[in-house]
């Protein structure tokens, strides 16, 4: 099996296991509060091996004064995992895994992190549950 065939397998028993949402774009991870998260998956090459990024998006950089943006930078220090980062206009956590090393323990874990986080930031800077 090619290795997005396996990190689609490892994705679909993750998502039939913890009750997330798969859809064509990524997955929407619904918190026990009822918030919700989107985490979406972009397949890339880099040195002939292939990788995932795994995005979550925040909000809006323009919507945040310089400050926060700052206070961004430095909390990616703190992290386990991922990181926080501008993807075009968007304040986004960002994750990557070495595709045909995934095992669905590590893709469920990323993804677990990367919604918790994205959400928790998404609360925290606006107020909102939009992603």
């Amino acid at each position: 099996m090619s290795s997005e065939g396996s990190f689609a397998e490892n994705l679909r028993a993750v998502c039939s296991e913890r009750g997330w949402e798969l859809l064509p774009s990524g997955v929407n991870v619904v918190h026990p509060d009822g918030r919700h998260q989107l985490v979406s998956f972009e397949l890339f090459e880099n040195d002939g091996r292939r990788l995932v990024r795994l995005i979550s998006v925040i909000g809006g950089a323009g919507e945040l004064r310089q400050e926060h943006l700052e206070q961004a930078l430095r909390a990616n220090i703190s992290l386990a995992h991922g990181g926080l980062a501008l993807d075009g206009d968007e304040l986004c956590m960002t994750d990557t895994l070495w595709l045909e090393e995934s095992d669905p323990g590590e893709v469920e874990g990323a993804i677990a992190y990367l919604a918790k986080m994205a959400d928790a930031y998404e609360q925290i800077l606006f107020g909102a549950d939009t992603h």
